[in-house]
């Protein structure tokens, strides 16, 4: 008769509070039994599951499962954070393109800068709650998000074409938090 061997049943082994059963078993069954070693790979899975048994085993296990979620944790909560920042103020810009658009048809027709967003026909309030505020020194469009401001700054090249946006990120608006968008 052969025992089992598998990462499971040394798993279970581990973690059980009566270790080598099955062995014990065999034993009866069989007096010259093939013993099985445990699977390596369930000693590591085995460090990181806390032991439901007593003592102080229990205590290392849930120690070693608080800490294994703690760095997890510190891990994924910023890089969540920044995902959701950077598709707000993504979608903030998107939001904002026909306004920059609205703003530069108005400039190439008038010839002149709008001294306020209503001159150019566009509205100060977007939906999600952005908001627009017009700088008319130099036609610099301010979009502030929830999350954040994006600046968009016009540039025209000395050739007369269109006017072109740089986009950069108001304060507290990390690059990485910038996005495709922005750079």
């Amino acid at each position: 008769m052969i025992a089992a061997k598998g990462f499971w049943d040394s798993f279970h082994e581990l973690l059980s509070s009566y270790p080598w059963t099955a062995k014990r078993i065999l034993r009866v069954l069989d007096e010259a039994p093939d013993m099985p070693r445990r699977n390596p790979f369930a000693y590591l899975m085995a460090a990181f599951v806390p032991y439901a048994g007593q003592g102080i085993g229990a205590a290392v296990g849930l120690i070693m499962y608080i800490y294994v979620v703690g760095i997890l944790a510190a891990i994924a909560i910023p890089q969540y954070h920044m995902y959701v920042t950077r598709a707000m103020l993504a979608q903030a810009a998107a939001e904002s393109q026909p306004a920059r658009q609205q703003l530069a048809q108005y400039y190439l027709s008038e010839g002149a800068v709008p001294q306020t967003l209503k001159v150019a026909g566009i509205a100060r309030h977007l939906p999600n709650g952005v908001e627009l505020a017009l700088n008319p020194h130099g036609m610099v469009l301010t979009v502030r998000a929830p999350s954040g401001a994006l600046i968009f700054t016009p540039r025209r090249p000395g050739n007369g074409g269109p006017i072109m946006w740089t986009c950069t990120g108001g304060a507290g608006v990390t690059p990485q938090e910038l996005g495709p968008t922005c750079h």
